[in-house]
């Protein structure tokens, strides 16, 4: 940052389940939820937020979401695990 009076640059992140049938059976409907929740919850703070909108649950998407947010220079990472994920 290069002043204090700067807003933070908050990168946001969730990772869901990579199994198509546990994501689509059971891991979705809490996971996307709690994403959107958080997105909506980080907006309202003093900061400025970088948010992935996907879940990431593939390692390509894992990949391709970290690489938008090195591109973006965000100052702080906050990775949302809210269901399991390998």
């Amino acid at each position: 940052m290069e002043a204090l009076n700067e807003k933070i640059r908050v990168g946001f992140i969730t990772f869901g389940d990579h199994r198509e049938d546990m994501w689509q059976n059971v891991f979705a409907r809490l996971t996307v939820p709690l994403h959107e929740k958080a997105i909506v919850i980080l907006k309202e703070l003093p900061l400025e937020l970088v948010a992935v909108e996907e879940v990431a649950r593939t390692r390509g998407q894992i990949n391709d979401a970290v690489d938008y947010l090195k591109g973006q220079n965000v100052d702080v990472l906050v990775a949302h695990t809210p269901c399991w994920t390998s």
